[in-house]
């Protein structure tokens, strides 16, 4: 008897609240899981919101004081014989303030910024530190005018190892039959393991993002904080964010006269 009385409870209980749903719109689980999806795009987009506004700024690893050698390095004294006339800015590479730089990808990417020249090519050569023997070499046309070029390493040339330090060479091919003439500068570039707060921020698919870009620059990578930006500004020129952002970055490394210079795409 008293199990039937149990049960009698229960189904009474069970049609109070289908009713008091239906009277009073109390929501379905069909309906509160829509309501959560929705909250979540909601929230999502206010992420995005305050990824937006995020500040890229580079705070340099501590590696000694910084040595200022943007465009040091010409055999002939400065620029280009047929170059004289130019002004400065003349060719300046990317750098905040030092020669040097770290990076966490296997095969980074470089920009340099070339200034209106009669020289028609650059060559680009990698060296393990210490070394006069290529490791890997490219030539850049530069008839497309003044701006900033985008060195990438191929897929197909070495991968770098961490902890290891490579110099590289950058040089205007003055006058092809003299290489005497030629206005060359160099730098050095040292792979670095990846951190957590980096992997958080690539995300699942490894999106370009201001988030990541700021993740490299408070960790001091300096040449990924700079191809993270610039990914950026590719994929989407018109996007005032991202040209702000680029533009914040460069003025606070010193590097303010190539701020708004454009990209020689190849």
């Amino acid at each position: 008897m008293a199990g039937k009385n149990t049960t009698c409870r229960l189904i009474f209980f069970a049609l109070v609240l289908s009713i008091a749903g239906a009277t009073f719109g109390i929501p379905s689980q069909s309906q509160a899981d829509l309501e959560n999806r929705e909250l979540g795009l909601r929230n999502s987009d206010d992420i995005a919101g305050n990824r937006s506004a995020l500040t890229v700024t580079f705070e340099p690893p501590g590696e000694g004081e910084p040595d200022d050698t943007r465009g040091a390095g010409s055999r002939n004294g400065g620029r280009c014989p047929l170059d004289i006339e130019v002004q400065d800015p003349y060719v300046i590479p990317l750098m905040p303030g030092t020669s040097s730089g770290l990076t966490v990808a296997s095969r980074p990417t470089l920009f340099v910024y070339v200034a209106e020249t009669k020289a028609k090519t650059a060559k680009f050569a990698l060296y393990l530190e210490g070394s006069v023997n290529e490791i890997y070499e490219q030539d850049i046309s530069l008839t497309r005018g003044p701006g900033i070029v985008r060195i990438d390493l191929p897929e197909a040339g070495p991968a770098l190892e961490v902890g290891q330090k490579y110099e590289w060479d950058f040089s205007l091919v003055c006058d092809p039959n003299d290489p005497s003439a030629d206005y060359w500068l160099s730098g050095s570039i040292t792979r670095t393991p990846s951190n957590t707060k980096i992997q958080e921020n690539k995300g699942e698919f490894g999106e370009p993002s201001l988030a990541l870009a700021a993740s490299y620059g408070k960790s001091g990578i300096w040449y990924d904080t700079l191809t993270t930006l610039a990914n950026l500004r590719r994929s989407q020129p018109e996007n005032t964010t991202y040209a702000v952002a680029w533009e914040q970055l460069l003025d606070s490394v010193g590097l303010q006269a190539i701020a708004t210079k454009p990209f020689i795409e190849e």
